[in-house]
């Protein structure tokens, strides 16, 4: 919203209005659509983005595991 009106405008070349008018409005309309864009960001999940969430996750007990080790752990 700030690098548009910019690139429109082109300040050392020839302006015309119709571009001016449009940097203008959307000037005006930055802070509104800053504010959507952040309320849309802060409700997402980002970690869903990066980590993609297991189908079909379960758990199961000790017993039945078939990828636990059968060992002693001893913590410190």
């Amino acid at each position: 919203m700030v690098v548009i009106p910019v690139w429109i405008i082109r300040p050392f070349k020839a302006q015309q209005p119709e571009r001016l008018e449009l940097a203008y409005t959307l000037r005006r309309w930055s802070p509104i659509v800053t504010l959507v864009v952040s309320v849309w960001f802060a409700r997402q999940n980002h970690f869903e983005w990066m980590f993609n969430p297991l189908p079909d996750a379960a758990f199961v007990s000790a017993n039945e595991a078939s990828f636990v080790a059968d060992r002693t752990w001893y913590w410190l």
